[in-house]
C-alpha cells in the first residue's frame, strides 16, 4: 500500500510540475495544487480498497 501511495504522490506532483511548466498563465498556483495533493493523499487508500485493489484471491 505504501508503494501505491508513493506512486500516486509522484504522479500528482509530476502533473503539478508539468502543468506549471506548460501553462504558466494558470491562475491556480502550484502551491494550491500541492495543497490538493497533500489533502487527497489520505483518501487514496480508501479508493484503492473500495475498488478491491487489495483483495486476496
Amino acid at each position: 500500500m505504501l508503494a501505491d501511495l508513493l506512486t500516486t504522490m509522484v504522479a500528482l506532483v509530476t502533473g503539478t510540475l508539468v502543468n506549471a511548466w506548460t501553462n504558466p498563465t494558470d491562475i491556480t498556483t502550484p502551491s494550491g495544487y500541492m495543497t490538493l495533493v497533500l489533502f487527497s493523499l489520505p483518501i487514496w487508500p480508501i479508493v484503492f480498497t473500495q475498488q478491491l485493489l487489495y483483495r486476496a484471491r
